[in-house]
Parts: C-alpha cells; structure tokens; sequence
C-alpha cells in the first residue's frame, strides 16, 4: 500500500458530475426505443393523413406550399 489514495473513475457516459441521467433526475422511465417508436408511430399517421387529404380533394398540399415558400423573381 503506498499511501495514496485510488484515482476516480469517470463517470458513465450520459452522466454528468451528479452520477445520474437527465432522465432519472427528472423521473422520466422512457428508453429510446420507446421514443423511436412513438416518433415512428407519429410520423405513420401524419403522412397516412396527408394521404388522406391530398386524395380527398386532389391536390398536393406539400408541392404547393414548396411553391409557395420559392423566392418568386421579378421580371425585367
């Protein structure tokens, strides 16, 4: 033994000074596949509404918004 004392060991990753995840500080229990899923799960149905709504009244709302965003240039 030669007097001095161990060296710490760092911190797991995703842990900061306090040795706890965000998640555990703020008591949330959700791992990332659970939120994976749920994004999935949400993306699915906004693109199965925007299906539905482009079909219903035949337009494509996305196109025309991406048109609507474009610098329109002035003519000469």
């Amino acid at each position: 033994c030669s007097g001095s004392s161990p060296s710490p060991r760092p911190s797991p990753p995703g842990r900061g000074r306090t040795g706890r995840t965000f998640n555990s500080l703020v008591g949330w229990e959700r791992n990332n596949f659970d939120r994976v899923v749920h994004f999935s799960y949400g993306l699915l149905f906004a693109m199965g509404i925007t299906l539905i709504i482009n079909w219903r009244y035949q337009r494509d709302f996305a196109r025309e918004w991406v048109e609507s965003l474009r610098v329109k240039r002035k003519a000469a």
